[in-house]
């Protein structure tokens, strides 16, 4: 997340929800995470750019490269000679990271600048093995933090589309009939700030509901093989140009084996 600077009692233009924008992050095969910023339906911003990656997040992965890459798997080495290969390989091998390690914001070091604004949109979705989708769901919001009540008395301008299954939620302290009728997200009373300190307020949420497989901003493709006593894999996927991925992860899951398999080729990093 970034940041900008707001005036007292002055307006901020934000731009969204849009059908599609440039940046996701954190995606997995499993569709759980979708990054803060500007995405399927969220909230992008004419102060500053508010976009790419949520704020107190570790880049561990490797950046996503260009469609039509994929990866191999076989069983043939052991964990240990697998990963020494590897590092002689001039590999970077990434540890394991358990969840309680991972940053938070609440570790994330404090702002410095009087308003912050953090826009975060997740996407969950099931893709049916031959095809087509059986769940498209995105949620996202928009959370204010202030650090002094003077810099408190300040509004929103919101610029939506008009787009099939999107839905708004906002704050029971923001003023509903601004909101719908301007789309300025403000407090409900005009003589009090909007809360200060160190903790974000969310002000506004929002829903989409029934887009279609083409506004995935990543497809994966996993085609199995058997050969004897062993099986081949080949693995991958493909990046919409609509979207611009960083810190891509996919989580393959594999039985309990007695040895490693061993990645025959790969366009990223593997772990």
């Amino acid at each position: 997340m970034e940041r900008g600077k707001l005036d007292k009692g002055g307006y901020s233009s934000i731009s969204g929800p849009r059908v599609i924008e440039k940046t996701f992050s954190d995606m997995s095969i499993s569709g759980s995470g979708f990054g803060s910023g500007s995405g399927l339906g969220g909230l992008s911003t004419d102060m500053d750019s508010f976009a790419s990656k949520p704020k107190g997040r570790p880049s561990t992965a490797a950046t996503a490269p260009g469609k039509g890459f994929g990866m191999k798997l076989g069983k043939t080495q052991k964990t240990n000679q697998f990963l020494e290969s590897l590092k002689a390989e001039g590999e970077v091998i990434l540890e394991d990271v358990q969840p309680s390690a991972v940053s938070t914001r609440s570790s994330a070091l404090p702002p410095s600048d009087p308003v912050t604004v953090n826009i975060e949109e997740k996407l969950n979705v099931v893709v049916k093995r031959d095809g087509g989708i059986s769940n498209f769901d995105v949620q996202g919001t928009l959370a204010l933090q202030v650090l002094n009540d003077t810099d408190g008395f300040i509004h929103l301008q919101i610029e939506s589309q008009d787009m099939p299954g999107l839905s708004f939620k906002t704050h029971p302290n923001i003023n509903k009939d601004l909101f719908n009728s301007q789309q300025i997200l403000g407090a409900k009373d005009p003589n009090r700030p909007f809360p200060s300190g160190q903790n974000e307020t969310p002000l506004v949420k929002w829903r989409i509901q029934g887009m279609d497989e083409s506004s995935l901003p990543l497809s994966v493709n996993c085609w199995p093989s058997v050969s004897g006593n062993e099986t081949y894999v080949n693995i991958e996927y493909e990046a919409s140009e609509m979207f611009d991925l960083h810190n891509v992860v996919i989580s393959i899951p594999l039985p309990a084996l007695r040895e490693a398999p061993s990645v025959r080729q790969i366009d990223g990093e593997w772990k």
